[in-house]
């Protein structure tokens, strides 16, 4: 006897693409890291069609894409550590890409903002296989990731490589969730604090700002411009 349940939820399918490598950067001891990525979208998923006979084709268009940039104070990043919170965009018809950047103990910036720039580069050059519009890529960044996103979104020559060079990092939309926006204002707060003796950090190398931009501690606020 066939039994079927019935949740009495009629939500869309969706798919996800795990650990899409994107990049290949190199550490500061010469090894390469594989930077990584998912994407969540409709893909017409077969697997669910036939385990609950409800399901939702691959979009007969091609979907716009919206690069989630994860935080983490440039110390490190979960790329999936928000794919729950950021399903509701994949329902409703983006392309939901998180993605893996570098953290400073990896390499100090602007790597972060090559790799984000790369991930752009990277969709367009794979938009037909991943069902995604090259023409429309916004960016949605948290934190440290809304400073990338921001840097990202400027649309400029800082933080281009060699990798999928044939293809545009240029973005259409960016949303930028509380990121500094100011890397020299952000520096001078932190100067005044640590030289107060009311800051968590012993010097201005330690703190996040301080770790991303590295060398020396005298050029750290010509650097921040």
């Amino acid at each position: 006897m066939k039994t079927v349940i019935h949740p009495r939820i009629q939500r869309s399918t969706l798919t996800l693409l795990d650990n899409i490598v994107y990049s290949h950067a190199k550490q500061p001891d010469g090894s390469i890291l594989e930077l990584k990525s998912s994407i969540l979208l409709h893909y017409g998923n077969q697997e669910m069609r036939l385990a609950s006979g409800l399901t939702t084709d691959a979009p007969a268009e091609p979907l716009p894409a919206i690069i989630w940039v994860p935080g983490g104070a440039w110390r490190g990043t979960d790329k999936n550590q928000s794919i729950a919170e950021m399903q509701f965009l994949a329902e409703r018809g983006f392309a939901l890409v998180s993605m893996y950047y570098r953290s400073s103990a990896q390499a100090h910036y602007p790597a972060q903002l090559i790799d984000v720039k790369t991930a752009v580069r990277f969709l367009r050059a794979h938009a037909e296989q991943y069902h995604i519009d090259p023409n429309r890529i916004g960016m949605i960044g948290r934190s440290a990731g809304g400073y990338l996103a921001s840097m990202a979104a400027m649309n400029n020559d800082l933080g281009e490589s060699e990798e999928w060079s044939a293809y545009s990092s240029d973005i259409q939309a960016c949303c930028d969730l509380f990121g500094p926006v100011d890397l020299s204002q952000l520096l001078q707060k932190t100067t005044a604090e640590v030289n107060s003796g009311h800051s968590r950090w012993s010097s201005i190398k330690k703190s996040h700002e301080g770790a991303l931009l590295g060398g020396s501690e005298e050029t750290l606020p010509k650097r921040a411009y």
